[in-house]
C-alpha cells in the first residue's frame, strides 16, 4: 500500500511540474506575441511616416 501511495505522489508531482512548464511556455509565447505586435506597429508607423513625406514632397503626383 505504501508503494501505491508513493506512486500516486510521484504522479501528482510530475503533473504539477508539467503544469508549471506549460504555464511558463504560455507566458513566454504571450511575451513574444506582444513584442512582435509592438515591432509590427512600429514598422507600420515608420512606413506611414515615410509615405506621408513622399506625398508631401510630390503633391502633384497624387491620384484623383
Amino acid at each position: 500500500m505504501a508503494s501505491q501511495t508513493q506512486g500516486i505522489q510521484q504522479l501528482l508531482s510530475a503533473e504539477k511540474r508539467a503544469a508549471e512548464k506549460v504555464s511558463e511556455a504560455r507566458k513566454r509565447k504571450n511575451r513574444r506575441l506582444k513584442q512582435a505586435k509592438e515591432e509590427a506597429q512600429a514598422e507600420i508607423e515608420g512606413y506611414k511616416m515615410e509615405r506621408e513625406q513622399q506625398v508631401s514632397r510630390h503633391p502633384s503626383t497624387t491620384r484623383v
